[in-house]
């Protein structure tokens, strides 16, 4: 059985309104997921990994 790949991820901190784009950390304060999605306790994000090669030439690691 193949089991298809989200490509996004879900997690209950609080949002605000007008938050999407904005990148989720995790503990270590590594980009995990770009939010797009509010309702507590199941918001939503994009899965960075997923997304990196559509989003890295707009990312300024400078």
């Amino acid at each position: 059985m193949v089991v298809p790949c989200t490509r996004n991820i879900s997690y209950s901190c609080d949002t605000s309104g007008g938050n999407s784009g904005s990148p989720v950390l995790n503990a270590s304060h590594r980009v995990i997921a770009l939010h797009h999605l509010g309702g507590c306790p199941s918001n939503q994000g994009a899965k960075a990994h997923l997304i990196y090669n559509e989003i890295a030439s707009l990312i300024d690691n400078g």
